[in-house]
């Protein structure tokens, strides 16, 4: 392990090629770096094109670079990647627990970056010059970032749950949304998300079940229905509306991250898959239902002061009377 010398310290890249979930999960951390290095050039390299958009109020870094993960590049791209990335000349690189350690640390060691920091995941942090110790089954992802600061040097507070800003715009935006809507302030808006990342489907609750699940809190507790969802997930929200009998708000497609931000903590309730929506609802402060199946609760779940989690081994062995009983707590 090299000794870092904070002091020297003028150029942090930060490696977090995950989704909005994962990204939300960083922000204590990111936060805290911020706080510590309050003026010099901290850089976030993404994996995914605009989660970034979810922190960019809070001004927790000063760049913003996107590496498409997902498509095969060629190794004249990649190395004209490394090129340009090289000539920023990083002292500290921080990688993210939800980033493949293998694929980071060949990256920033190519990168040429002195001090590298991530966990040890299962051995995988090889290349990296300052390895953190990670416990499967314990070491939550808010908990896996903080460790990174706490080994170069970092003294801690106390801070674990996410927390994100909006812009005034945001706000006004999604204000004008839900009034065209037809919901005013006051109004009981309970979120549903029913998708999940597109190669998660085994994440999704039954459409059916959301469906009929929204009738009920429609019928029961006089509320309004938002469903959220990117445009990948417009067809899905499209099929609840279809299976419902009460009129919904579909926001499915119709606004950026921070709006869609802006319209959950309108909710007086958030259900959602394990999704980024989820986190979402964590970090501005809306109670969250999130419904969980074979998935890691103990390293990705979102934390926070209102959040309940049901957990089945397969998320469709969550009935809809489990989900109704919790929500009745909030409504």
């Amino acid at each position: 392990m090299s000794k870092i010398n904070l002091l020297q310290i003028q150029n942090i890249l930060v490696v977090m090629l995950g989704g909005i979930g994962n990204l939300i999960l960083m922000v204590p951390a990111l936060r805290q770096l911020r706080q510590n290095f309050p003026n010099k050039k901290i850089t976030l390299l993404v994996g995914e094109p605009h989660v970034q958009e979810i922190i960019e109020a809070d001004r927790l870094v000063d760049d913003v670079i996107f590496y498409d993960c997902q498509k095969r590049q060629s190794w004249s791209n990649v190395r004209a990647f490394i090129q340009a990335m090289r000539k920023e000349h990083f002292d500290l690189a921080l990688i993210a627990s939800s980033t493949n350690p293998i694929k980071s640390g060949i990256l920033t060691w190519l990168l040429g970056i002195p001090h590298r920091v991530g966990e040890n995941i299962s051995g995988k942090g090889f290349l990296y010059t300052t390895k953190v110790d990670f416990q499967k089954g314990i070491t939550h992802e808010t908990d896996g970032a903080l460790n990174l600061l706490k080994a170069i040097g970092i003294e801690l507070t106390p801070e674990v749950v996410p927390h994100i800003s909006f812009f005034l715009d945001d706000e006004e935006m999604a204000g004008k949304f839900l009034a065209k809507c037809g919901v005013m302030r006051g109004t009981k808006v309970v979120g549903i998300h029913a998708g999940s990342g597109y190669k998660q489907l085994f994440k999704r609750w039954p459409k059916e079940r959301f469906a009929r699940l929204a009738d009920q809190l429609v019928q029961e507790y006089d509320a309004k229905i938002l469903l959220t969802g990117g445009p990948n997930e417009e067809e899905t929200v499209k099929e609840i509306e279809r299976f419902m009998q009460s009129p919904v708000i579909n926001a499915a497609g119709k606004l950026t991250i921070r709006e869609t931000a802006a319209v959950i903590k309108r909710c007086c309730l958030f259900i959602s898959n394990d999704s980024g929506p989820a986190h979402i609802a964590v970090a501005v402060d809306t109670p969250l239902i999130a419904l969980f199946g074979n998935t890691e609760t103990w390293r990705i779940a979102p934390r926070g002061r209102q959040v309940h989690i049901i957990k089945k081994k397969y998320v469709n062995l969550i009935s809809e009377d489990e989900v109704k009983k919790v929500a009745s707590r909030f409504l």
